[in-house]
């Protein structure tokens, strides 16, 4: 499989202009011209990519497609930087420090309940919402993809 990923405004310093962005549809079209498609169902809930086939058989693109139909209503992707932060966006400004309870000897148990609450209370929405922002919102400093992993 092939994958593409519309380019993305994670962080602050990748000089990100939505002018820039390849679209969902702007990569069918140009795939389009060459090779039918056809779309196929997602493996799983909460699956990010949107995945196509070729109808000749000889194989799959996926594309992620955060800018131009976003996924944030039904994202299930969370990280953990590589400073102990449990970040549950892309697009975050911050995250939850796990170091303390780890350090403070909290049981998996202890560990997956502070998870599990930081998850069900999240309301990110980034990718949904950047259209609304102002300006001044939408430069709140992020986390850098480098930071995040990925």
């Amino acid at each position: 499989m092939v994958r593409f990923i519309e380019y993305m405004d994670v962080g602050n310093i990748n000089g990100w202009n939505k002018d820039d962005v390849l679209s969902l549809k702007d990569i069918i079209t140009i795939i389009e011209n060459k090779f039918e498609l056809s779309k196929v169902e997602p493996n799983y809930v909460g699956e990010v990519a949107n995945r196509y086939r070729f109808k000749n058989g000889t194989g799959e693109i996926g594309i992620i497609s955060s800018v131009s139909k976003p996924f944030c209503h039904s994202c299930t992707r969370s990280r953990i930087t590589m400073d102990g932060k449990f970040v549950t966006c892309l697009f975050a400004n911050g995250g939850l420090d796990l170091r303390k309870p780890i350090r403070d000897d909290l049981t998996d148990t202890e560990i997956s309940k502070i998870i599990s609450d930081t998850w069900k209370i999240r309301d990110d929405r980034y990718s949904e919402i950047r259209s609304n922002l102002s300006n001044t919102s939408n430069k709140k400093k992020k986390i850098e993809m480098f930071q995040l992993g990925g």
